[in-house]
């Protein structure tokens, strides 16, 4: 048997984002990430495997930045702790990877925009089992 899909992702501000696929939820390795949302997957499984499908709930774990749009420093809060080997990556509306100074703590990231110039960007907060994308507008 094959399954086909899509890694879907919202469209904000002329932005296109990726999102995740698990193919074991018990095995965070099981999880394929995509950068946009016009990648595709193919997956094969034997004929006498049990295969169910079902969307995750993305927003069991909530990720704000605060303020939005940003002038010059921002806060991405989350209602689960960041790891400590959390990664920050923002990049621009042309998908390039933009450098700012960011703070990690416990269930906060404080990120200094002010080198950043005005328009949209994406910022993802990722580690070994988890990773999230938020939006935000730098003024």
């Amino acid at each position: 048997m094959f399954l086909t899909g899509d890694f879907g992702g919202p469209i904000y501000w002329q932005i296109l984002s990726g999102g995740s696929v698990s193919f074991d939820a018990g095995d965070p390795n099981a999880t394929l990430f995509a950068p946009n949302m016009f990648d595709v997957f193919v997956a094969k499984y034997d004929v006498d495997e049990s295969v169910s499908i079902a969307e995750a709930n993305a927003a069991s774990v909530a990720l704000t930045i605060s303020p939005n749009p940003v002038d010059r420093f921002f806060t991405l809060t989350s209602t689960a702790p960041f790891d400590p080997r959390t990664r920050v990556v923002m990049n621009d509306a042309l998908g390039r990877e933009m450098i700012a100074p960011v703070l990690v703590r416990q269930t906060s990231i404080e990120v200094d925009a002010t080198t950043l110039t005005p328009g949209a960007y994406t910022i993802t907060v990722a580690n070994d089992r988890t990773r999230r994308t938020q939006h935000f507008i730098k003024n």
